[in-house]
């Protein structure tokens, strides 16, 4: 679509009306990817979009927010889906370390236990290559890596 280019989130709520405007007398599927399209291209919000159908199509206004807020439940869903994802990862890498720790040196202090749960995926991977040839503990923890 030719309005997507360069719109400023100010501009959003013009260039929503222009484009239902000239998809007022689309067929049904042609104004759901559209509107598909728009709401993953333009900044807007539900404010803005319903304001948009609102002065276009009013009688289409509640089918269109009903698609909108479908798109983002599943984006919402998709990036909480990652992050969760990523959490895993982090939590298991964490999970390796203390485990690869304790079979050498035994036993782990709190203090180190805390160390590696406060660490961030990067740092915890940079520990766990360092556990394999590590003497001490306090050696395999040593200062982060910079990142």
């Amino acid at each position: 679509m030719k309005h997507a280019m360069g719109v400023s989130p100010t501009d959003v709520l013009g260039v929503l009306v222009d484009v239902l405007g000239e998809l007022k007398g689309a067929r049904e599927v042609f104004l759901l990817v559209a509107c598909r399209h728009m709401i993953a291209t333009y900044p807007a919000d539900r404010v803005q979009l319903a304001e948009a159908l609102r002065r276009v199509m009013p009688e289409r206004e509640k089918e269109m927010l009903s698609i909108a807020a479908q798109e983002w439940m599943a984006e919402g869903k998709a990036e909480g889906k990652a992050e969760g994802e990523a959490e895993g990862e982090a939590r298991g890498e964490a999970k390796a370390l203390l485990r690869v720790l304790e079979r050498r040196f035994g036993p782990l202090s709190a203090e180190a236990r805390d160390r590696v749960a406060a660490a961030d995926v990067v740092q915890v991977e940079a520990w766990l290559d360092r556990a394999v040839d590590a003497p001490t503990v306090d050696e395999a923890l040593a200062s982060p890596v910079a990142h």
